[in-house]
């Protein structure tokens, strides 16, 4: 069973780094297909289906975009109306906060000490835009608490714990102690934990 299973892997692996299973005279036959088929009002979908092809949709949109084939996104009846999606771009995080926050650093650290205790915070997210959970994991008791945010800010992951900090200072918690007993916070490198060293 696991030989078997084995075996397809390896023939998966295998065919996915092939390339295209087209050679140039088919692909050219797909093309002029393609072509004169949009040409005439139809759809990509129904001139595959129609015409039989072994490429898919995607495929031929794809090659469209790219400029392989004779005709262009204009000739197609809807792409025009259509925008390109906008993709979200990656959290900025300044490079000077990063200096001595690299999980390299840290196992580095770790390595140095390896008795010491830290606590491993990170953010849970749900619906994308909405609310977030701040969590905090103590490994060495093998506990973990979180905080409910509104968003996924740095000011309001700042404000949730800078209201923890005094609420357990009302009631008499040192803060003192805690660092003594846990030296390192370990964080992910984005926006949410910026201002922690203001804290």
């Amino acid at each position: 069973m696991a030989k078997t299973a084995q075996e397809q892997y390896r023939e998966t692996l295998v065919e996915s780094r092939e390339g295209i299973p087209l050679n140039k005279k088919e692909f050219y036959d797909n093309e002029e297909i393609i072509s004169r088929a949009v040409k005439n009002g139809q759809h990509i979908y129904h001139a595959i289906k129609a015409n039989n092809l072994t490429v898919s949709k995607s495929t031929i949109y794809r090659h469209i975009n790219k400029g392989y084939y004779t005709i262009l996104p204009v000739d197609l009846p809807r792409a025009v109306k259509f925008k390109p999606r906008k993709r979200p771009k990656p959290e900025y995080v300044p490079a000077g906060l990063k200096v001595g926050r690299s999980f390299e650093d840290f196992l580095a650290f770790i390595g140095e000490n390896p008795f010491c205790n830290y606590v491993e915070m990170d953010t849970v997210i749900g619906r994308v835009g909405g609310k977030v959970i701040m969590t905090f994991q103590f490994v060495e008791p093998d506990f973990m608490f979180g905080l409910l945010l509104k968003d996924k800010s740095a000011a309001d992951a700042a404000d949730k714990i800078r209201a923890l900090k005094s609420s357990l200072s009302s009631q008499g918690f040192s803060f003192s102690n805690f660092f003594l007993l846990y030296s390192r916070i370990m964080v992910e490198n984005s926006q949410t934990f910026l201002l922690l060293k203001t804290i």
